[in-house]
């Protein structure tokens, strides 16, 4: 290497370093100052045994435990099983007694709701209903208004809730408290038959004068076919004051409002075209046209 020469006073200079040198003592020094540091560990949490773990797999080994387990589980079951039948019984016992003296929903007399009244409330219904009741008469022309004065009905409304209640099955109850009842058969109002007899009569006599009369089936010639025919029946427009009676009689009785005439309630022939003997007369009448 070439020197670096004489200072002022006439001292060496320091000869300059390579690089290699240099490299050398900058690595010497890196080592001497990297410090000896070490990463620290995560903390490693202890594993912690939930209580009664070693009592359980001890029982689970135990067969006098396993036995003890099994009869504390029935013993839950059988507790959970009595409590529902207990609060069934409490319900159905609760019921049976509540519909003794009272009707179930969707329960009507007549045209009366009478669904979940006791029997007084239900025979103060049919009280007020019968103070109050009106019948309407009408179809086929006839119409016409009975008040319940003019109709004179007499009625043992308490006696007729009690029949009524009597009839109910309340062993079934749970069943039936969902089904729809009709106790109207119970209700036979008693009423003064006689004057609405007459009453209907007039008005169904009135009504008849301008009618016209049913006219029964017959024979007659087919100037077409040259033969005799069956000619049907026909009801005509007149009303039968039986017919109407039976209608307006069961529409007082069940106290229902409105008695409806329909065409069932009308005079009916008497002789209808299926008459064996009109099939006899034709037969007849047509072996006279052919003998001539």
């Amino acid at each position: 290497e070439k020197g670096a020469g004489k200072d002022d006073v006439g001292n060496d200079l320091p000869v300059s370093e390579t690089s290699e040198q240099q490299e050398d003592a900058a690595s010497l020094i890196r080592e001497n100052s990297d410090e000896d540091v070490t990463t620290p560990l995560e903390p490693v949490a202890p594993t912690v045994v939930p209580p009664g773990t070693f009592q359980k797999e001890k029982e689970e080994l135990d067969p006098i435990a396993l036995a003890e387990k099994k009869r504390r589980r029935k013993k839950a079951g059988l507790i959970t099983a009595g409590s529902i039948v207990l609060f069934l019984a409490i319900v159905y016992i609760a019921g049976f007694v509540f519909f003794s003296g009272h009707f179930y929903p969707n329960t009507k007399i007549g045209s009366f709701d009478l669904s979940m009244k006791s029997q007084n409330e239900a025979s103060q219904i049919l009280s007020d209903g019968m103070e109050n009741y009106s019948l309407n008469v009408s179809g086929q022309g006839l119409a016409l208004t009975i008040s319940a004065r003019e109709i004179g009905l007499d009625l043992d409304t308490h006696e007729v809730t009690a029949d009524a209640l009597k009839s109910l099955a309340l062993w079934r109850w749970p069943v039936d408290v969902f089904q729809q009842h009709d106790h109207s058969e119970y209700l036979a109002a008693a009423y003064h038959e006689g004057d609405i007899g007459q009453l209907i009569k007039v008005h169904v006599d009135q009504f008849n004068t301008t009618a016209t009369q049913p006219v029964n089936a017959t024979i007659a010639f087919d100037s077409a076919t040259k033969r005799f025919k069956i000619v049907s029946e026909s009801a005509g427009t007149a009303l039968d004051y039986a017919a109407v009676m039976k209608v307006v009689d069961g529409a007082i009785v069940t106290l229902t409002a409105r008695a409806d005439i329909t065409k069932d309630e009308l005079v009916q022939p008497t002789v209808f075209k299926d008459n064996p003997a009109l099939k006899t007369a034709v037969d007849a009448a047509d072996k006279m046209i052919t003998a001539d």
